[in-house]
């Protein structure tokens, strides 16, 4: 054997010898079967000839990634929110922090200092509508106001209740109102159907009073059917009875309410005496010309409260 080729396998017995070496090395500290990327045989990407499984490589500088901790398919938070109900009833829209500014909310220990007094049907109503729609706007000794709250125009709870029989004997403490346009022709099925239905034509706003908000929701979407020609007195009564003599079983008709609520532009101003056109004009015989609306201010007209009686918000 020439001197040159004595050489060649001198260099491929080092190689082999080197190889070997790495892979007990490798075996020792990883246990046998499994080979690094690129081992013998393999080359880099682990080619054929590796005889083994082959371990990506992680680039340096990579975290792991955590376990998630969401379970797949489970509702996930947004910056800053909570996932599911609880999550969306907390998080305030651009509307609802408008409403704030315009209706400051009053301290916690006032209005519990206000109505620690009051009658216990009163002080019961209104504790519920505090849980619901946190601390009033506006109080006085005997009342207590939130404005544009849920459906709402305005809420109002009377240490004043006022009795009604029908159904069945309730105190009407909680009062609130809902934006409606009223057809005159209406107003008198609307009357028959409920004495605690108040309606206020100029405005176009309906009040319900009851003892509890199912009760007024309930009588206002029967209301708003009486408008639409639905029902008459007698059909509501009869829906409304059912509701009240269940024990309060919720029924979609108590939930929310099953329309859209107007906005300004309900009300009925009415014609003033003498103008062409009107009832009261004479001479000409002509036809009385389209009611015309005149939008509301605010959008509503809120309860006027005595400022000696005010209590002012923070």
């Amino acid at each position: 054997m020439n001197v040159f080729a004595r050489s060649i396998m001198l260099t491929v017995c080092a190689s082999a010898a080197v190889v070997g070496s790495v892979a007990e090395r490798y075996e020792e500290q990883n246990g046998s079967g499994v080979q690094p990327a690129g081992g013998a045989g393999g080359g880099v990407g682990g080619g054929q000839g590796g005889g083994g499984q082959r371990v990506p490589e992680t680039p340096r500088g990579t975290p792991e990634r955590e376990p998630d901790p969401v379970p797949r398919g489970e509702p996930r938070a947004e910056p800053g929110r909570e996932p599911g109900a609880a999550g969306d009833e907390r998080r305030a829209t651009a509307e609802e922090r408008a409403r704030q500014d315009r209706y400051p909310r009053l301290e916690a220990a006032d209005v519990d200092a206000a109505i620690a007094g009051w009658d216990p049907r009163a002080k019961q109503a209104a504790r519920a509508l505090i849980a619901r729609y946190g601390e009033p706007n506006e109080m006085t000794s005997r009342r207590l106001y939130w404005y544009e709250n849920g459906p709402w125009l305005w809420t109002c709870v009377r240490n004043e209740p006022v009795m009604h029989n029908w159904p069945r004997a309730h105190a009407g403490v909680i009062e609130q109102a809902a934006a409606l346009r009223i057809p005159l022709e209406r107003v008198g099925e609307m009357a028959q159907f409920s004495g605690a239905v108040m309606i206020d034509r100029n405005a176009g706003i309906v009040t319900s009073r009851n003892e509890s908000e199912a009760s007024n929701i309930l009588a206002i979407n029967l209301v708003h059917q009486i408008s639409q020609g639905r029902r008459d007195a007698e059909s509501a009564r009869r829906e409304y009875e059912k509701f009240s003599l269940s024990s309060g079983e919720p029924s979609a008709l108590s939930e929310r309410f099953t329309f859209a609520p107007v906005e300004a532009g309900a009300g009925d101003p009415d014609r003033e005496v003498g103008v062409p056109g009107t009832p009261g004009a004479t001479g000409n015989g002509a036809a009385p010309a389209a009611t015309p609306v005149t939008p509301s201010p605010l959008p509503i007209e809120r309860p006027r409260v005595p400022e000696d009686e005010k209590k002012r918000p923070r």
